[in-house]
């Protein structure tokens, strides 16, 4: 079946694909799930417009934002320095959660980029590196990974 796809045809199952992914899909991840969809309709010889597609898209406002989790020893200071760099650039820090446990502290921060216009990765390197200089292991990921909060 697969060589009965057209070059359009195949083109047409990455461009639905994307638009349910959103803006932020990587190239990689539209490949991926355009041949999983391919190696689908080989395996039960259904036509393509019999596919059902399950994911839901991922709204724009979620996905142009980003999830801070970051975790280290028992020092105060992050979240005033997420706050800080926030205010030093067109975002807003919509959520953060700052929980001590023990000799730990956890921070959780999401952050709307919508009025952001440069490259969103450069940001996640630069929340990283932020938390890495207060001494905590940080996670830095598009909003859209978590569907809804």
């Amino acid at each position: 079946m697969l060589m009965d796809l057209s070059e359009g045809q195949i083109k047409k199952i990455a461009e639905i694909i994307s638009s349910r992914l959103g803006p932020d899909a990587s190239q990689s991840r539209i490949k991926s799930l355009a041949a999983r969809v391919i190696d689908e309709m080989t395996r039960g010889g259904i036509e393509a417009k019999e596919i059902q597609w399950s994911a839901r898209p991922v709204s724009t406002q979620i996905s142009r934002s980003l999830v801070v989790n970051a975790l280290g020893q028992d020092k105060e200071g992050l979240g005033e320095k997420l706050k800080s760099f926030v205010d030093g650039r067109a975002l807003r820090l919509t959520a953060i959660s700052d929980t001590k446990l023990e000799s730990l502290r956890s921070v959780v921060a999401i952050i709307d980029c919508a009025n952001y216009a440069a490259d969103l990765n450069r940001l996640k390197f630069e929340l990283s590196a932020l938390c890495e200089e207060a001494g905590f292991k940080a996670i830095v990921q598009d909003g859209g990974y978590y569907g809804a909060f």
